[in-house]
C-alpha cells in the first residue's frame, strides 16, 4: 500500500472558492460592512470635531460611501485576481465622445432642483444671489460628489453588482434587486420621516431607473454613470447648504417637489426602456 500526501488546503484558498461561489451575496455583505463598521465608525469619530463649510458636510461620510467600491474591488480580486480588478477599473475612464454627457448631466441636476426650489416659494432674486454667490461653491459640491460619492458607489451598484445581475436576470429583475439593496444600504434615513422618506424613495426609484438607462445608452461607461449621481445630489447639497436649516418647512417642499419630478423623469425613460427590460446581457469577466 502506497502512502499518500495530502497537502494542506489554505483558508485563502477556501475563501476565494467560497467567494468566487457566491459573488453577489460576498458583494453585498462587504458593502454593508465596511460601510458600517468602518465608515459608521469613522463618521462617529468626525462627529466629535468641529470642520468648517463644506468639510462637514462630507468628510464624516468619507468612508461609508466608498463602502459598494470596497466590496466591488474585494471580490473582483478574489475572484479573478489582478485582472478583475483592472477590469473593474477600466470602466471609469473617460471617454472623448462622451463629453456631452459631461456637461449635459449637470445641468439637468441643476434646472431639476431650481424648479424644486422655485415651486417650493424661492424668490427668482434670491435664487439669483445663491447661484451668482455660489457659483464656485456648486462647482466644488460636483467635484466632490463625483470623486467620493459618484464613484464611491457606482463603482460597486452599476460597476460590478448590476452586470452581475444581468448575467442571470432580466434588466426588470435586475433593477429590482440594485432598488432593494441600494435602499436598505441607506436605512438611515427611512428614520428621518414621512416629509423626507417618502420623497426619497420617489428619487432613488428614479435614480435606478435613470442610472440604468445611461448605463445601457454608454454600454457600461461607468464614469458617466459616477457624473449623473453626483448630478442627482451635489446642486441638493448645495442649496440645503446655503439657505440653512432654519428654514426647514422651504426645504421639506423642495424636497417634495424634487422627488415628484425625479420620479416623473423615470417613468418617462421607464416607457422607453420599456424593450429593454426583458433582455439579459453578455456575462462580464468581473
Amino acid at each position: 500500500m502506497t502512502k499518500q500526501t495530502l497537502e494542506p488546503v489554505s483558508k485563502s484558498s477556501n475563501l476565494n472558492a467560497w467567494v468566487k461561489r457566491h459573488q453577489i451575496i460576498s458583494f453585498v455583505l462587504l458593502a454593508f460592512l465596511f460601510s458600517y463598521l468602518i465608515g459608521g465608525a469613522f463618521n462617529v469619530f468626525t462627529a466629535q470635531w468641529s470642520f468648517p463649510g463644506i468639510i462637514s458636510i462630507y468628510l464624516p461620510r468619507l468612508l461609508f460611501v466608498i463602502g459598494p467600491s470596497f466590496g466591488a474591488v474585494t471580490v473582483s480580486f478574489l475572484s479573478h485576481g489582478k485582472p478583475g480588478v483592472r477590469n473593474l477599473f477600466q470602466k471609469l475612464i473617460p471617454r472623448k465622445k462622451d463629453i456631452g454627457w459631461f456637461l449635459l448631466l449637470p445641468i439637468i441636476g441643476t434646472v431639476v432642483n431650481i424648479l424644486s426650489f422655485l415651486m417650493a416659494g424661492l424668490s427668482i432674486n434670491r435664487l439669483w444671489d445663491i447661484f451668482t454667490d455660489g457659483c464656485l461653491l456648486l462647482v466644488l459640491h460636483l467635484m466632490i460628489q463625483l470623486l467620493f460619492i459618484g464613484i464611491g458607489e457606482e463603482l460597486g451598484w452599476r460597476g460590478w453588482l448590476l452586470p452581475k445581475l444581468t448575467d442571470k436576470y432580466s434588466l426588470t429583475v435586475s433593477m429590482l434587486i440594485i432598488f432593494i439593496v441600494w435602499g436598505t444600504w441607506h436605512v438611515p434615513i427611512l428614520f428621518m420621516g414621512a416629509d423626507v422618506v417618502v420623497p426619497w424613495m420617489f428619487v432613488i426609484i428614479a435614480a435606478t431607473i435613470l442610472l440604468t438607462w445611461i448605463w445601457i445608452q454608454l454600454k457600461g461607461n461607468l464614469f458617466v454613470v459616477a457624473i449623473a449621481h453626483a448630478s442627482i445630489n451635489s446642486s441638493q447639497f448645495f442649496m440645503e447648504s446655503q439657505i440653512g436649516k432654519a428654514e426647514t418647512q422651504l426645504l421639506l417642499d423642495s424636497w417634495r417637489i424634487n422627488g415628484y419630478l425625479y420620479l416623473l423623469m423615470g417613468m418617462v425613460f421607464l416607457f422607453f426602456m420599456r424593450k429593454n427590460l426583458i433582455k439579459s446581457y453578455p456575462p462580464e469577466t468581473t
